[in-house]
């Protein structure tokens, strides 16, 4: 359950149906709840194109935004990632760990060419090692 006072809460009728009709949207919007249609067991899903990703010899995610910590984390889950970054809010509660993952916190709206200029440059030194 998200709403973790919702006893206290729902003191009325009224008030307990509004905790649900809440209740209902926060657990549509996890990430897993959509990102499941998608990626599955090392292969993800691209309209009717299945990719296989136990095909590649390095995977690497980037995730960007208020949800890019549970994408990540939902995403290592299935896939053996081999380097990935994550950005998040500034003041964002991080709800995942992983050494293959460098995170980086900070606000778009209050310095976007910090975080972007980091994270960018972070990828870069990933993919400097790559052959295409």
């Amino acid at each position: 359950m998200h709403i973790q006072n919702f006893k206290p809460l729902a003191t009325n009728k009224a008030k307990k149906n509004a905790l649900q009709i809440l209740e209902a949207g926060l657990t549509t919007a996890e990430p897993k709840n959509f990102l499941k249609f998608f990626i599955s067991k090392n292969e993800i899903q691209i309209g009717k194109n299945r990719v296989i990703l136990s095909n590649y010899e390095k995977i690497l995610v980037v995730s960007y935004g208020k949800a890019a910590d549970s994408m990540a984390k939902f995403v290592s889950e299935l896939v053996d990632v081999s380097q990935g970054i994550v950005v998040i809010p500034k003041y964002a509660k991080s709800c995942f760990t992983d050494k293959n993952f460098k995170k980086f916190f900070g606000s778009a709206a209050t310095n976007p060419a910090s975080n972007i200029f980091n994270a960018f440059f972070f990828a870069l030194l990933i993919a400097k090692d790559l052959k295409f």
